[in-house]
């Protein structure tokens, strides 16, 4: 008989013959034990070591880590980074959240599948995924938008797909680009449309501000407190911010750009016009990628293309910089926002995945969240059908962004 909650769960020998096991670490301390492969492994910001470590350790939503480790015979080979969360299971349209039930969520990151990536070592997370669940340890398991071209969503999507307790949420585009070694180069690839609209964009701020309007970089922690500020200045004044979802100055936020611009990850940038800031793109510089983070403008200056402006210019100064190559491409993240689709060069399609128990609860919150995907996929599907999108966008930004 196996004991589910031991850190030890046996798994079946497989094609290469050597027997593979899962171990589950439950503790930060035990955290210890796999450090010199985490690191070695790690690829996303969110899922470095010592940033997990201080994530688990800080935030009071978060109960414990749940990093799951395949060995095969004695040496570590891939890794699932998770933590159970106190969360919950919402029936919401959009963003208006109508229902809320509480939950203990066991949430693998995104990013955090890292070491071998083989469909033997999928399958034997998946199995270890499922014990933890079937133990009782949370009330659901979410996969916090794995790639859909990957091994381990093919595993857990067919869990989702004919356990009937399960459920898929919207594939979402996820685009990117390749990095260059000088802006000249990225400029050249933005091609002549896009190279014309931007010297419009400079053309008309230099008329109406001359030396008055500026980009500043910033990136010490010694300018933390002039980014912080005036990002959230201009958040205030978007869509994104009144409807909870964009950059807000809060203390879990700082602890993070903190920690970025201790480890010389952080790459914020700010448009000023007349002193005034007008638009900003926060990122992080991790191992060969740029993550993008929060974007934003005041719809006050949108006759300027303030954000567009400031986007193009921001990525001339990170190809500018990378003249080694250390930089190889640039992740915008999910969402397929216009300037996603006018900067980018690479695409992929991420999806969330949710598991929930066979139990009178897991039933209810599998309820709950079935019902919230059809009215939220409904509406898309209706907007999109009559093209309301970009109108509804519009609307919200007048509306919300009090312009």
């Amino acid at each position: 008989m196996i004991d589910l909650l031991s850190s030890q769960v046996p798994v079946i020998p497989t094609s290469q013959g050597v027997p593979i096991r899962l171990s589950v670490l439950r503790s930060v301390a035990e955290l210890q034990s796999i450090r010199e492969h985490w690191v070695k492994w790690q690829q996303h910001p969110n899922c470095d070591f010592e940033f997990f470590r201080t994530v688990v350790g800080s935030l009071e939503t978060v109960v414990r880590p749940q990093v799951m480790v395949v060995f095969r015979g004695e040496a570590p080979v891939g890794m699932l980074i998770g933590r159970l969360d106190q969360s919950s299971v919402d029936l919401s349209i959009g963003y208006k959240r109508i229902i809320s039930v509480p939950a203990l969520s066991l949430t693998l990151l995104h990013g955090g599948w890292v070491g071998e990536t083989s469909d033997e070592i999928a399958q034997a997370l998946k199995n270890g995924v499922l014990q933890s669940l079937h133990a009782g340890e949370a009330d659901f398991v979410y996969f916090n938008h794995p790639r859909t071209d990957g091994h381990l969503y093919e595993a857990v999507s067919k869990v989702a797909q004919t356990g009937a307790t399960g459920f898929i949420g919207t594939l979402r585009n996820h685009r990117g680009m390749n990095l260059y070694p000088s802006s000249a180069e990225f400029v050249k690839h933005l091609g002549t449309k896009e190279r014309n609209n931007q010297k419009r964009r400079a053309r008309r701020l230099q008329e109406d501000y001359g030396e008055k309007a500026s980009i500043v970089s910033y990136r010490a922690v010694s300018e933390l407190e002039t980014l912080i500020r005036d990002s959230d200045q201009v958040a205030k004044k978007t869509y994104q911010r009144a409807l909870g979802v964009g950059f807000e100055d809060t203390p879990d936020l700082r602890e993070r750009m903190r920690t970025e611009a201790e480890h010389g990850w952080l790459r914020g940038f700010v448009l000023y016009l007349d002193h005034v800031p007008v638009a900003f793109w926060l990122g992080t510089c991790y191992g060969q990628t740029f993550y993008s983070g929060f974007t934003g403008y005041d719809p006050d200056f949108s006759k300027y293309s303030p954000g567009m402006y400031l986007l193009i210019k921001a990525m001339e100064e990170l190809c500018e910089q990378n003249s080694d190559g250390a930089l190889k491409k640039a992740d915008f993240g999910l969402g397929d926002a216009e300037w996603k689709q006018v900067l980018g060069d690479l695409e992929w399609q991420d999806a969330p995945v949710w598991i929930f128990p066979t139990t009178a609860k897991g039933f209810l919150l599998l309820s709950i969240r079935r019902v919230s995907g059809f009215l939220d996929s409904t509406a898309k599907r209706l907007l999109s059908k009559f093209q309301l999108i970009a109108k509804v966008k519009r609307a919200w930004r007048k509306r919300l962004g009090g312009s």
